[in-house]
């Protein structure tokens, strides 16, 4: 079965995440909540700059190069919504962020993802750990989204019904106005996600 393990960053287990420490029994590690030193540990083994992945990228990024080792490294930064939409923020992206270091696949958030959490507990239950394809779960994470614009586009619906049998409310004008700024985030999303999939489709098979 799939060797899975999630490792909160608060409690910082690096033995995880390293890929050349034969203690590390676990080929595929959620990481969530990372904390500054998990971004050091990332500058110093890998040469990577997490925190700027997930706190300063605005796009999709997808980058295969070769380690000293000869073998191919992957990373990929997928971007999903913030769900609080009652706070005008500044980044309303946030980052997923998924490395395929030596024989290891990270999973990177900077907070927990549940679907992320029962994409691997179900995954684990049914496939052996060679059937197991990331890209199932980038697919998840676009149809995660799709919900969302369902689900956002049937707020906007209701209250422009209310809207014809109540009369105009200025509340409920600045309600559709912000979830329609916000399906305007999703479907940018949506579309930057697929692209990044179509072209890893023509790279990338099973991890």
């Amino acid at each position: 079965m799939i060797d899975y393990i999630e490792v909160d960053g608060e409690n910082s287990n690096l033995k995880e995440l390293n890929c050349s420490n034969s203690n590390s029994l676990h080929s595929v590690v959620y990481l969530f909540s990372p904390k500054n030193k998990i971004y050091d540990f990332f500058k110093e083994e890998y040469q990577l700059d997490l925190e700027n992945l997930l706190y300063e990228e605005e796009e999709v990024i997808h980058e295969i190069s070769d380690t000293k080792t000869g073998k191919e490294e992957l990373k990929i930064l997928f971007i999903l919504p913030h769900q609080n939409l009652k706070n005008d923020l500044n980044r309303k992206i946030k980052a997923l962020v998924i490395l395929k270091l030596e024989e290891k696949l990270i999973i990177v958030t900077s907070e927990k993802e549940y679907f992320i959490s029962d994409f691997f507990k179900n995954t684990g239950e049914n496939v052996e750990r060679s059937e197991v394809n990331f890209i199932q779960l980038l697919n998840v994470s676009i149809q995660k989204v799709i919900k969302d614009v369902k689900e956002k586009r049937e707020e906007i619906s209701l209250l422009e019904t209310q809207i014809q049998s109540s009369g105009p409310s200025g509340t409920i004008f600045d309600e559709i106005l912000r979830l329609k700024k916000y399906l305007i985030l999703l479907d940018f999303i949506i579309d930057s996600d697929r692209k990044m999939m179509l072209s890893l489709n023509l790279r990338v098979t099973i991890v």
